[in-house]
């Protein structure tokens, strides 16, 4: 689910200035520059109590179309490169991730975010590498090889993601087509700072290739299911 233009400039800049004046706690992984936790930070890094934290600012609008009550995971993000598929349910309950464009590299440029049909059936979220070869343990996400030949993924189909799809959206030097073989594609969402983007955790999920040098986002999780909306 996407609702589209519901983020004012104004509050898109004040979301990026915050995670820009943080440079100090950010954090480098798998080609992504992350700030976690910061749906309760006040947004200026000279923060008194008159300045708002992020969830006051997105509360209003999200609260239209999910509870955000219970938030339970959520980071600021700058990715350089295209990330590996994955799914984010981490815990015993479901989640609802959102994700919200903030900017572009080069704002004139397409850039796109693949939602699978495909879901994890475990209560810990997974990255599927296929046959790229990552050291180190994932903080929350384990490591798995290709979707189509793990147990705990379901729907998946018999056939290869489709040659056109792959190659516009999907193909990079470390995602090869069999990386996204048993994968069907729900929704392709184009990266569109001042949108927002809605669906449940479980979902397989990926950026798209990457048509600019970077994109930063800001993605949320909270307890619930679109299916009970």
């Amino acid at each position: 689910m996407i609702i589209e233009n519901v983020i004012n400039n104004e509050v898109l800049d004040t979301l990026i200035g915050n995670f820009e004046s943080r440079e100090d706690q950010h954090k480098y992984t798998m080609g992504m520059e992350k700030l976690d936790d910061p749906w309760h930070l006040r947004c200026s890094r000279n923060s008194n109590y008159t300045t708002p934290e992020v969830s006051e600012l997105l509360k209003p609008i999200l609260d239209q179309y999910i509870d955000t009550s219970t938030n339970v995971g959520d980071t600021y993000f700058k990715h350089y490169l295209p990330y590996f598929p994955h799914a984010d349910n981490n815990s015993a309950f479901d989640t609802i991730n959102v994700l919200i464009p903030l900017q572009l590299s080069s704002p004139s440029e397409e850039q796109h975010f693949v939602v699978f049909d495909q879901t994890n059936t475990e209560q810990s979220g997974a990255t599927w590498l296929g046959g790229y070869d990552r050291p180190g343990n994932f903080q929350h996400n384990k490591k798995r090889t290709y979707p189509f030949h793990d147990s705990t993924v379901a729907g998946c189909v018999s056939e290869y993601v489709d040659q056109d799809i792959y190659d516009t959206y999907l193909k990079t030097s470390s995602r090869s087509r069999e990386l996204f073989r048993g994968l069907s594609i729900d929704q392709v969402y184009r990266w569109s700072p001042g949108d927002v983007i809605f669906f449940n955790s479980n979902q397989i999920h990926c950026s798209a290739r990457m048509s600019v040098k970077w994109k930063l986002g800001l993605s949320l999780r909270f307890k619930g299911s679109l299916e009970d909306k």
